[in-house]
């Protein structure tokens, strides 16, 4: 027997990926504060951590560019997305 409904309506599917696209936007925007004050000495600028190649071939982002730039470039992206 086959059932000619889709397992997830196409209008569900796009609402949950626009949820999971803000939820994304809202965990950006606080790595990007926690980046600002400090709060990740990981990443932070003087020990030596740099953004993946990768992330700067893709998003076109400088060669210097730190944590909190390119957290802030992919943030935008995504918000960019919303309908």
């Amino acid at each position: 027997m086959t059932d000619s409904h889709p397992l997830a309506a196409p209008k569900s599917c796009h609402r949950f990926v626009g949820y999971l696209e803000e939820e994304a936007v809202h965990t950006y925007t606080g790595l990007v504060k926690a980046l600002e004050r400090n709060e990740v000495p990981e990443w932070a600028p003087d020990t030596g951590f740099r953004v993946p190649q990768i992330s700067i071939d893709y998003w076109r982002l400088p060669q210097d560019a730190t944590s909190a730039f390119s957290t802030l470039s992919l943030s935008s992206a995504l918000g960019s997305n919303r309908t």
